[in-house]
C-alpha cells in the first residue's frame, strides 16, 4: 500500500513541474491599476463563432485577440463585465493588426486580415465574463457622458464631478456642458430609471440612454429649454460587439512531503515525517506568487487553505500504549495554510491504534491525536528556493 501511495505522489509531482513559458513585453503605462503578472499568453477568438480557442488563463494578465474583415471595424473602445456587472474599460495592446505581417504564425489572419489585441485584466478562476467591443465615429464623445451619468447611478458624485471636469478641460468647455446641466438633466430624464431597468450595466443600458439624448437633448430650466447634446449620436449608429469568456480551472491537487509533531500528551509527543497530498480550496497559478494575488486583493485568506491526506514514515509505536495502523505507518488528515506555493503550516488529527492497558489482551482501538507541522511541496527545485529564504531573510 505504502509502494502504491508513494507511485501516486511521484505522478502529482511530475504534473506540478512547470514548463517555462515566453514572457511577451508589455509597456509599463499599459498595466494600469487591477493589472499584474507577467503576460504569457495569446487567447485567439475562434473568427467564425466568436468562441475563445483554448483554455482562458486566470490570476494573470493576458492578450485577447479577436478578428474583422474589414480595417473599418476597429473598435474605439473595449469594455470587460463580471459576474456582478462591474464594468471596466480595457485597454488595447495593439489596436490595428493588418495581416499576417503582423504574425505570421496565425493563420487565422489569411482570411481575417484584421484584428486587435487587447491586454485582459487577471481573472478569478471559474467565472464568466462579458467583453464589449464599441464603434462608431463619435461614440467616445457620447461614452464619456454615459460614464458620468454611471457614475451618479452609483452616487459616486465627486467621481463624477472630477471626470466631468477632466473631461471638459480635454473637449473645450464650449462642446461641454457644464456638471450642473447634466446632474439637472439626469434627474428630469429620470435616467436612473433606465439604469436601474438594467440593473445598473451600462453596456446594456446604452442603448435605451443614447435614444433618450437624441430626443430629448435638453433640460430645463425656469420654462426654458436648454439644448445640450448637439453631437450625441443616435443609438443606431452605436455598433456594439459582445464575446463572452469562461476561465476554467479544476481542484488543484498537489503531492507534499514534511514533517510534524503528534500526540501532545503524556507518554506520546513524536516527531515524524510524512509525505501526502493536498487539495486547494481555490485553483492557483502556481506561477504566479500568492502574496501577489493577495496584495492585489484577488485572494481571501480562507482561499489559502488546503485540504490534506498523507501517511507517516516513521514509526510512532510504544509497547503497552499505542501501536501503528498499518507496518510503520498511520493517516494523517487535515488542513493547511499556504504561506506560499512551497510551503504551508498544516494541522490536524493523526489516526493510530491505541492498545488495551492489558496486555494479556491483544485489543486494539482507533485513536485520533492532534499534530502540526510543515509541509513542503514536491516542486523540490522551487520549494529549496522557498525555504532558503527562510534562513537568509533579514540578513
Amino acid at each position: 500500500m505504502k509502494k502504491a501511495f508513494l507511485l501516486i505522489l511521484g505522478y502529482f509531482g511530475l504534473q506540478c513541474i512547470s514548463v517555462a513559458q515566453t514572457t511577451i513585453p508589455v509597456e509599463d503605462q499599459l498595466l494600469k491599476d487591477g493589472y499584474f503578472g507577467p503576460t504569457k499568453s495569446i487567447v485567439k477568438m475562434d473568427p467564425v463563432s466568436g468562441i475563445p480557442i483554448g483554455n482562458i488563463p486566470f490570476d494573470r494578465n493576458f492578450i485577447l485577440r479577436i478578428y474583422f474583415l474589414n480595417e473599418g471595424d476597429f473598435p474605439r473602445k473595449a469594455y470587460i463585465v463580471d459576474a456582478f456587472k462591474k464594468s471596466v474599460q480595457l485597454y488595447f495592446y495593439e489596436d490595428k493588426i493588418a495581416g499576417e505581417k503582423y504574425d505570421k504564425t496565425d493563420l487565422n489572419l489569411l482570411a481575417f486580415p484584421y484584428a486587435i489585441d487587447i491586454l485582459m485584466p487577471p481573472l478569478l478562476p471559474n467565472k464568466k465574463y462579458e467583453v464589449y467591443l464599441v464603434s462608431g465615429q463619435k461614440e467616445v464623445h457620447v461614452l464619456e457622458y454615459l460614464s458620468i451619468f454611471k457614475l451618479i447611478y452609483d452616487k459616486k458624485e465627486k467621481d463624477a464631478e472630477s471626470k466631468h471636469k477632466q473631461y471638459r478641460g480635454a473637449a473645450g468647455s464650449s462642446n461641454v456642458p457644464t456638471y450642473r446641466e447634466l446632474s439637472l438633466y439626469y434627474t428630469q430624464q429620470k435616467l436612473g430609471d433606465i439604469f436601474q431597468k438594467y440593473g445598473g450595466n451600462l453596456n446594456w443600458a446604452a442603448k435605451e440612454l443614447t435614444e433618450r439624448m437624441k430626443t430629448v437633448d435638453y433640460y430645463t430650466e425656469n420654462s426654458i429649454q436648454i439644448k445640450l447634446f448637439q453631437d450625441v449620436v443616435p443609438a443606431g449608429n452605436l455598433s456594439t460587439m459582445q464575446y463572452t469568456v469562461q476561465t476554467d480551472a479544476s481542484l488543484h491537487i498537489v503531492g507534499e512531503g514534511g514533517v510534524l509533531f503528534t500526540g501532545f500528551q503524556k507518554n506520546f509527543n513524536v516527531a515524524t515525517g510524512y509525505v501526502g497530498i493536498n487539495v486547494s480550496f481555490r485553483p492557483l497559478d502556481s506561477d504566479l506568487p500568492i502574496s501577489m494575488l493577495a496584495k492585489n486583493q484577488q485572494i481571501s485568506f480562507w482561499q489559502r487553505f488546503t485540504a490534506n491526506l498523507g501517511i507517516t514514515l516513521n514509526s510512532i509505536a510504544k509497547t503497552g500504549y499505542r501501536s501503528n495502523l498499518f507496518g510503520n505507518d498511520n493517516i494523517m488528515l487535515g488542513l493547511g495554510y499556504k504561506f506560499n506555493h512551497y510551503i504551508s503550516l498544516i494541522a490536524g488529527g493523526l489516526i493510530y491504534n491505541n492498545n488495551d492497558a492489558n496486555p494479556l489482551l491483544d485489543k486494539k482501538t482507533v485513536g485520533v491525536a492532534p499534530y502540526v507541522g510543515l509541509s513542503v511541496n514536491l516542486k523540490i527545485k522551487d520549494a529549496l528556493g522557498e525555504v532558503s529564504k527562510l534562513f537568509t531573510y533579514g540578513k
